[in-house]
């Protein structure tokens, strides 16, 4: 393809470079299928961004393309003209000024780009189903997602309740699994003020990160998020970092719901060694009225209820209700409206802040049958499953323990009506210092999480990760957010759990970022078991990536995901989420 070049001005630090983007045709509106650059004469140079939008005026995402010098848009949305200008940055992320800016529509002709499907081809490659169906269940039919160019198994819009900068790092993991590119709008939800509004754009099997911080408008607030795919399919999770006392970096790490609620159930809650606080996020154009209703271990009832703006998020912290004070509950948030809601939980240190946490959205429905796929025992971790009972009548619980060898134990419990149950499975006996996974159902419905603390005993814990169990097994699910031996040490944990009576074949995808091709490794469950994958370099990964996981099975399993790193000692800090179910 013809070339033509223009000389852009970047700057580093005190030092000026010149660097040149290669553009296709000379048009004010020009086709091409890369953006490309010189690389910059400043030794001081130690990567690029590319900053891009709808508009020269709004060029509010960006990519993160280290020591490359171009940009492939073969992927890109080819909907309408795009806006590009490219930053240097220095060791330390000192950032320079943006290029001039240069306009660029991809070429859906050319060789390589891939011309616009037709409806008959769409269907024949996705299998979506009829046109009136909607597999993804979020409002919009096969037809008008092939319109739109949206995915028909990925929902099209994602929600947060929770969310925070200043002295939290918030960052937004986005994977796009499929083999179409992706768009997403994303809309920030603050405390007392109005919204704020970016967009990220992904490649096929890729995955990028979208820093909070970084949003003009977003330095120091408290906000939920909206996100509303525009083209192609995105999965999503949030995870906050912060310093604790000692200089750790704990985090905790959520994943996105696809729709509001007017219903929320939580079976974790503590006021006693903890700080529990709930997150309601109203995306709505109106107040709501939103009521909880807590729950104790002992079988008391505590009620409240708040008023919720539209656009705006509300927060609640559980320990300022008298009648917690001491207690371990389950929790229900009925809502006038739909809303979202998520429950943070932090360990305490004194006066010197928050020395470890986790944080969870809820399930919109009590359920007879739920599946833990984590779970780890012995002298380092204790693992509790919490059951919630919101019911009027009491109900009877079964629980299977799966281990990597097979069924371990099994047990029969009861709820109370309207009251929760804690498990301590460390104290079980077979399943004192072992991997694990639980298969639980009931006579009635409930609600299941399951926590993890450590290190040691209560005494001695400084961090923990919770998630709600899964309702539904699946056959393909998706994990936006993974890390490998960064500069806090990170490591990253699959973990498989298959309760059926077939054995189970998964393949693992690790999506990756800046071009890289997506690596693979399959793995085998025997019936009625679990299996722990480290996901490390042992796949092909560089030290420092960033990853998302995408996890296809031959049968219906569980699948979660946890995250440690190691600031001032070993596993200082944690984080876990169960995956999002395409299939």
């Amino acid at each position: 393809m013809e070339q033509q070049r223009r000389r852009l001005d970047v700057w580093v630090t005190s030092v000026v470079a010149t660097v040149v983007i290669a553009i296709g045709a000379a048009a004010p509106h020009a086709t091409a299928q890369t953006l490309a650059w010189d690389p910059s004469p400043d030794a001081s140079v130690a990567g690029y961004r590319v900053r891009y939008g709808a508009s020269a005026a709004a060029l509010e995402a960006s990519v993160d393309v280290g020591g490359r010098f171009e940009l492939p848009l073969r992927w890109w949305p080819r909907d309408r003209p795009w806006f590009f200008c490219v930053e240097a940055y220095n060791a330390s992320f000192t950032r320079s000024r943006c290029s001039d800016v240069v306009v660029l529509t991809p070429n859906v002709d050319e060789p390589g780009g891939g011309a616009i499907e037709t409806y008959a081809q769409w269907v024949a490659r996705l299998a979506p189903g009829a046109e009136s169906a909607d597999p993804d269940d979020d409002g919009v039919t096969n037809a008008n997602e092939f319109i739109a160019r949206t995915d028909p198994f990925v929902p099209n819009r994602w929600l947060f309740a929770e969310g925070a900068t200043g002295a939290f790092r918030e960052e937004i993991a986005l994977a796009n699994p499929t083999s179409d590119s992706a768009l997403v709008r994303l809309r920030f939800l603050r405390e007392g003020a109005d919204a704020v509004e970016t967009v990220a754009a992904l490649g096929p099997a890729s995955r990028a990160t979208v820093v909070v911080n970084d949003v003009p408008g977003l330095g120091a607030t408290s906000a939920g998020v909206e996100l509303i795919g525009t083209y192609g399919a995105v999965v999503a999770e949030r995870t906050m970092t912060w310093t604790a006392p000692g200089g750790s970096r704990p985090s905790h790490t959520a994943k996105a719901v696809a729709a509001p609620s007017s219903e929320w159930y939580f079976a974790e809650g503590e006021a006693r060694l903890t700080d529990t606080w709930f997150l309601v996020a109203n995306a709505g154009t109106s107040a709501t009225s939103v009521t909880f209703e807590f729950m104790t271990d002992l079988g008391a009832r505590v009620v409240r209820t708040y008023t919720v703006g539209p656009q705006a998020r509300f927060t609640v912290w559980a320990n300022a209700i008298a009648e917690l004070a001491g207690n371990s509950f389950a929790t229900t948030v009925r809502a006038t409206q739909p809303v979202i809601a998520e429950r943070a939980v932090y360990f305490w240190s004194g006066t010197s802040g928050w020395r470890g946490g986790h944080v969870s959205a809820g399930a919109t429905a009590p359920a007879q049958r739920w599946f833990v796929a984590e779970g780890r025992t012995g002298p380092f971790f204790d693992t509790y499953v919490l059951i919630g009972n919101p019911g009027a009548s009491a109900v009877t619980a079964t629980l299977r323990y799966l281990t990597q060898a097979g069924l371990s134990r099994t047990d029969v419990v009861t709820i109370g009506a309207r009251s929760r149950l804690t498990i301590p499975v460390d104290h079980l006996k077979g399943l004192e210092d072992t991997d694990v996974s639980v298969d639980v159902s009931t006579s009635g419905p409930v609600i299941v999480e399951r926590s993890m603390y450590w290190p040691g005993d209560a005494s001695s814990w400084r961090e923990g990760h919770n998630s709600v169990a899964l309702a539904e097994l699946g056959t393909r699910w998706v994990l936006a957010d993974g890390r490998w031996r960064d500069s806090a040490a990170a490591e990253s944990y699959l973990l498989l759990a298959n309760p059926g009576n077939l054995t189970a074949v998964a393949k693992v995808r690790v999506l990756r970022e800046y071009g890289r091709p997506p690596l693979s490794v399959d793995v085998y469950l025997p019936p009625s078991s679990r299996q722990t994958i480290r996901i490390d370099d042992s796949v092909g990964l560089q030290a420092g990536e960033r990853f998302s996981l995408d996890v296809t099975s031959t049968q219906p399993i569980a699948v979660e995901r946890s995250m440690y790193t190691s600031v001032g000692g070993t596993w200082t800090s944690g984080s876990n989420e169960t995956g999002t179910r395409i299939k």
